[in-house]
């Protein structure tokens, strides 16, 4: 990577060129903001912080004294240069020879002392708000719903929660440290230089509003990069985690290379971003020095010509000249805090687009805690459509499954098969009409009642990188070693995780990568046998599995099924014929319920799903998208059972 660093044309360049390190259409011109408006913005923005302050106020206020005492002590040094040089070398005083030596000791040790206990309370708090806010973010993202982490990526948040919140609640104590700090210092030295001499002090009455002009033109740039530094920052987070973990998907298609160079251009923008910043952050500190050194080289020619004329004595001068040099870095160092304080305000501002958020799960007055199914659940007109689509997902969809019924839901790609699981399990909410549990409307009830009838075996498997054991009780954290293995050997699943080096306190790796795909699939059965819930969902369980591991799941989910309402959803016929009632869906719409032998000879879209999986469509079956009547099976139809091999066909 190759940066135009040689030339101090191009330091500014880099630190002042417009925002162009993507390419984008031409925006509209923005509304000027006023430098009032602007700074408002990023302290209400850091303003939201304060709860987090609040259970450390003590230590803030302790923090507070010491930069107090810090400021006194570094006063404290420039006045004692007066008495030394008159007393001393005009007075010839022996015994300020050991008094002054003694007292600017004294004045160090205290120094030392306070700027060591502000640095320990500056990491004490920082790092507790930093877990402090990692841990609110996180809390509250899981508790977002669905459509919220629809349009956020995995990448997106893991930035904003690790290093958008770290940032922030790391540096926000060291911002304030600084503020304070430095405000108090310069208030002292400030007060010192017109205690001195108040002609020569009222430089600080031009430097002080030159340095708050140069620090807000800087910071207003500031701003702007740091945003974009932010969201560079997560888009290189967003291609890191995907690139990862999607490993043997990358080695498989040998996209080393090209996933490199995807990363590679967002690193470099992200570099050239932070460069521009730290740029930025140094030119303003020397610009702030250089008007210090141009007026301080007017204060030694004036103050020069008062000491010879014998207007001023030169202790008086020198120590005079001492605080006013000490007023420079308190300067500088308010400048940068200024700007570090934008450049958290633009994390947490990310960090609050979570926060703010309305959770999912929040207390709704009167909602019901939901008892087990005892008699019927239904969906009465049903229709929904997901946010940002025109097109329906589901439309007036009606349907009643009983207590202890197996009901299957068939139907091509998009017909509406897992939207119908998604609404039931309050994921998404129905545009029309309702969905009920024994008459009751699960939008009175709580999410948690709700959510704990159900068990969900998904097609894609969902296991952790911890051990068997917890895996299969993580639904039921309070599940004894008992009755997990008894789970686990109703889910056929005991013998192969006695096999593995530790047992049930085997770690599977990341996904259950260590294990195969029917025991991946066999886990959790044996989670969902684990929570016990009056509703189980089979979304696919078994399309992913070879015949044999896929006999062995069958034989599982058998087992699991008996005396449960089960929810079926499956493409191969083979899986779903044994279910009480099975629901074709067609287009969002319900076209066909019943049994198999009833559907096969009245529904239409069933005849074609079914001749889809059992005839061979290139060479006998007519063009199903052609509006043709399908034709009769070549072989007869039997009623298989639930551990029939798939059709090879």
């Amino acid at each position: 990577m190759k940066f135009r660093w040689w030339s101090l044309r191009a330091l500014l360049a880099e630190a002042f060129s417009p925002m162009s390190l993507v390419d984008e259409p031409d925006q509209p011109d923005q509304p000027k903001v006023s430098n009032a408006h602007f700074w408002l913005s990023a302290f209400l923005a850091l303003q939201k912080l304060y709860p987090f302050l609040r259970p450390y106020r003590g230590l803030l206020v302790l923090s507070v004294i010491s930069s107090a005492g810090i400021a006194a002590a570094t006063a404290a040094y420039a006045w004692l240069v007066r008495p030394f040089l008159d007393g001393v070398f005009q007075e010839k005083d022996p015994g300020l020879i050991i008094v002054l030596p003694l007292a600017l000791l004294a004045t160090g040790l205290l120094k030392n002392l306070l700027t060591y206990l502000q640095s320990y309370l500056g990491i004490l708090i920082s790092s507790s708000l930093v877990a402090d806010l990692r841990q609110q973010a996180f809390d509250h993202a899981i508790r977002l719903p669905i459509r919220f982490h629809d349009e956020y990526s995995s990448g997106r948040l893991l930035n904003r929660i690790l290093q958008s919140a770290g940032q922030v609640a790391g540096g926000l104590p060291w911002v304030v440290k600084d503020v304070i700090q430095q405000v108090f210092t310069f208030l002292a030295l400030a007060g010192l230089c017109f205690y001195l001499d108040w002609q020569l002090a009222s430089v600080l009455l031009i430097v002080s509003p030159l340095s708050a002009y140069v620090i807000s033109k800087a910071t207003r740039r500031l701003h702007s990069l740091a945003e974009q530094n932010q969201q560079l920052g997560e888009s290189l987070t967003v291609r890191l985690t995907e690139s990862l973990s999607s490993i043997r998907l990358l080695k498989a298609y040998v996209r080393e290379t090209y996933e490199g160079a995807r990363f590679r251009s967002i690193n470099k923008l992200f570099t050239q971003s932070a460069i521009k910043i730290g740029c930025l952050q140094a030119l303003s500190g020397r610009v702030i020095e250089t008007v210090g050194i141009v007026s301080l080289s007017a204060i030694v020619t004036y103050g020069g010509f008062q000491v010879i004329a014998g207007k001023t004595t030169p202790g008086s001068f020198y120590s005079f000249m001492v605080a006013l040099i000490l007023t420079y870095p308190p300067l500088k160092r308010l400048g940068t805090a200024g700007q570090n304080a934008h450049v958290l305000s633009v994390a947490a501002s990310r960090v609050f687009q979570i926060l703010d958020e309305p959770l999912e799960d929040r207390p709704t007055p009167g909602a019901i805690v939901l008892p087990p199914l005892a008699r019927t659940l239904e969906f009465k007109d049903v229709s929904f459509r997901y946010p940002g689509s025109t097109r329906p997902a589901l439309e007036q969809v009606t349907l009643s499954i009983r207590a202890g019924e197996t009901i299957a839901l068939v139907g091509r790609t998009g017909a509406g098969k897992t939207t119908l699981t998604n609404l039931l399990l309050r994921f998404y909410n129905p545009v029309e009409g309702a969905i009920t549990f024994d008459g009751v409307d699960i939008q009175t009830t709580t999410f948690a009642s709700l959510r704990r009838q159900t068990g969900i075996v998904p097609q894609e498997t969902v296991l952790f990188d911890d051990t068997v054991k917890a895996n299969i009780a993580y639904g039921r954290e309070e599940a004894t070693d008992a009755v997990v293995r008894s789970a686990a050997m109703a889910a056929y699943a005991d013998e192969f995780i006695s096999r593995l080096p530790r047992g049930y306190e085997s770690i599977i790796g990341e996904r259950g990568i260590q294990l195969s795909g029917g025991q991946r699939q066999r886990l959790a059965i044996a989670r969902a046998i684990v929570n016990n819930p009056p509703i189980l969902i089979l979304d696919e369980a078994t399309s992913s599995l070879d015949s044999e591991s896929e006999r062995l799941v069958q034989v599982a989910l058998a087992n699991v099924m008996r005396e449960r309402t089960t929810i079926v959803i499956a493409h191969r016929l083979t899986t779903v014929r044994q279910a009480h009632r099975i629901v074709v869906l067609k287009d969002s719409r319900v076209v066909g319920i019943g049994p198999h032998e009833q559907l096969i000879e009245s529904c239409e879209e069933y005849q074609r799903l079914y001749r889809a999986q059992f005839i061979d469509l290139d060479r006998s079956a007519p063009d199903i998208d052609a509006g043709e009547s399908p034709p009769e099976p070549s072989t007869p139809l039997r009623e298989p059972f639930l551990g029939d091999p798939a059709p090879s066909g």
